[in-house]
């Protein structure tokens, strides 16, 4: 079991580095919390899960989700024992619109906890 644990900044535009290398078939859960401010407004506030409600967005902007190998994994306010489904390092990024980071600030609070690592039996012959 591999864990790690470290804050996301809203205003990171390429994400916070975990330096843990992920592969297809691992097992992995996250937990989130904390609140982020992800513009000038005083109504643009977001939970990993997302905006508060009176400020709606588009599916998946303002949220907390998992970079790997470039593709993006829904993660909020946490997942629980879920599959890796591709290799790669994991990102975890606030996700906002392109040019839009700049005008973030505060940070989550994420801890990920690796269950298990692929690691097939090696076949005799």
């Amino acid at each position: 079991m591999y864990n790690w644990s470290g804050n996301v900044l809203a205003n990171a535009i390429n994400g916070t580095s975990t330096g843990i290398i992920l592969k297809q078939g691992d097992t992995i859960s996250v937990v989130a919390h904390g609140w982020v401010k992800y513009g000038l407004g005083d109504t643009e506030w977001a939970s990993p899960d997302g905006p508060v409600p009176n400020n709606p967005q588009p599916p998946s902007i303002a949220t907390l989700v998992a970079k790997i190998a470039n593709r993006k994994f829904k993660i909020g306010n946490g997942i629980l024992h879920k599959t890796v489904p591709v290799d790669g390092e994991l990102i975890l990024l606030f996700n906002d619109t392109t040019g839009n980071y700049g005008n973030n600030s505060r940070e989550f609070q994420v801890e990920v906890i690796i269950e298990s690592k692929y690691s097939p039996l090696q076949e005799i012959v």
